[in-house]
């Protein structure tokens, strides 16, 4: 079973005392993935078992469990998220990775050449030359 374990950081327990909780001290051991306050755990625990786990050791931490199909799915995460994902669902998913980040083209307003407001294509071609122009510059 996939659980889904999010929870809120605060001053009381580190990133490290939670971390090595979840990955070391459940019992039976987990398979996990961690990811920015969000552990996905392949374990043969329950909702109310790890609840009470987290309640006992972290008793101010909040936090949320549910149970997660990962047959259904989608999002942005690194590779490696995704390649832990696909181990764990009978269908192989492919979905985007980070992309790079690439440049957006130059926006431009039109503007009608008449008082009708409607645009015909020399107006444009205008535009077009304008924002040429305004490279060159």
């Amino acid at each position: 079973m996939i659980l889904l374990i999010s929870y809120v950081p605060n001053l009381l327990y580190s990133h490290e005392e939670i971390h090595d909780f979840v990955t070391n001290h459940l019992n039976p051991p987990v398979d996990w993935w961690y990811y920015s306050g969000v552990y996905l755990l392949d374990t043969t625990l329950t909702v109310p078992q790890i609840t009470s786990s987290l309640r006992i050791r972290f008793p101010n931490l909040q936090h949320f469990v549910v149970k997660v199909d990962l047959n259904e799915n989608g999002g942005l995460l690194p590779k490696e998220a995704w390649d832990w994902i696909n181990k764990k669902t009978q269908r192989r998913v492919r979905l985007k990775t980070l992309p790079l980040i690439k440049p957006t083209a130059p926006v431009f307003k039109l503007r009608p050449s008449t008082s009708t407001s409607k645009f015909s294509m020399d107006d444009f071609f205008n535009a077009a030359k304008r924002l040429k122009d305004e490279e060159v510059k």
